[in-house]
């Protein structure tokens, strides 16, 4: 009895991994039209971005394991992706299909308690991650235009399930972060190729040439959030609307942030993922805490 207990408890744990759930902090992001409009305290507002959520949390899992499906054999020879449950054989086949399928059901199911533009939104996110396994990724520069792409429908399903309005500034800032963590990515992913001569990826052929382009991008993407953000926070009607003279404070914390995160690129060499660093790194964790509750208190303290 004990030890059938231990196998399901490990059968669990295995199958939350290929659904990635500890990605799903990056689905905060539909909650994030309504933060900035200030109407996330209204209960109407917060129940249907909760459902919109749950839609892009079904359909994220279900391009996660698709993804993990075909890199299976590529991510077996990763240093950390050699872990996930499809490389490491944790999880079969046809046990990852049935939790495709079932994913990709209640992500249908979940956003038919929304608008039929928030149900667009998904189906689009649901088309473009085959696209993205199967061709994109193998594309330079439209590989990581693709991942941001993934990051800015979430904001849009945030906006149609809630029917608030979405900033261009929010689009802009997201669009930026998610193409700085991209590259970040495919920065570690070359290191890893010039250090064992293991191609974890096939766009990395393409990156690995030019390893300098992806330094100066990275700064490049570094300077323009920074840039972008101050230019956000001192805009009149971002102003007016927020009502508070030290909004500017907040940039502090987005400095330290992308500082912080140019260091463990650049100094530590660790950027594979940006949910682990976030999870394992106080300093980072600590800015965006720290962001989070300046910038909160500005919009309704």
């Amino acid at each position: 009895m004990k030890t059938s207990f231990k196998a399901l408890k490990g059968s669990l744990f295995h199958v939350l991994r290929l659904l990635r759930v500890h990605h799903y902090s990056k689905n905060l992001l539909v909650f994030a039209p309504a933060f900035f409009a200030q109407e996330i305290a209204e209960p109407e507002v917060f129940y249907k971005a909760a459902v919109g959520f749950w839609a892009i949390s079904f359909a994220a899992s279900a391009i996660y394991i698709f993804n993990d499906i075909f890199d299976a054999p590529m991510d077996a020879r990763h240093p950390y992706k050699s872990q996930r449950p499809m490389a490491s054989g944790d999880v079969s086949r046809q046990a990852a299909l049935f939790l495709l399928a079932g994913c990709v059901f209640m992500a249908v199911l979940t956003v038919q308690f929304l608008n039929s533009k928030t149900t667009l939104i998904i189906l689009t996110y649901l088309m473009l991650g085959p696209a993205y396994t199967l061709v994109l990724k193998k594309i330079p520069v439209l590989d990581v235009l693709a991942v941001s792409a993934f990051l800015v429908l979430r904001l849009f399903v945030g906006s149609f399930a809630t029917s608030v309005e979405l900033s261009g500034w929010i689009v802009l800032m997201t669009l930026l972060l998610s193409l700085f963590l991209a590259l970040a990515k495919r920065k570690d992913d070359v290191l890893i190729y010039h250090s064992s001569r293991i191609r974890t990826r096939k766009v990395v052929g393409g990156y690995s040439q030019g390893n300098s382009y992806l330094n100066i991008f990275l700064v490049i993407m570094a300077a323009s959030i920074i840039g972008v953000y101050l230019l956000y926070i001192n805009s009149e009607n971002v102003r007016e609307r927020v009502g508070t003279p030290y909004l500017y404070l907040t940039a502090l914390f987005v400095v330290i942030g992308i500082l912080r995160y140019l260091y463990l690129v650049f100094v530590h060499r660790d950027s594979g993922s940006p949910v682990r660093i976030f999870f394992k790194d106080r300093m980072i964790q600590c800015a965006l805490a720290g962001w989070i509750i300046t910038f909160g208190f500005g919009l309704y303290g």
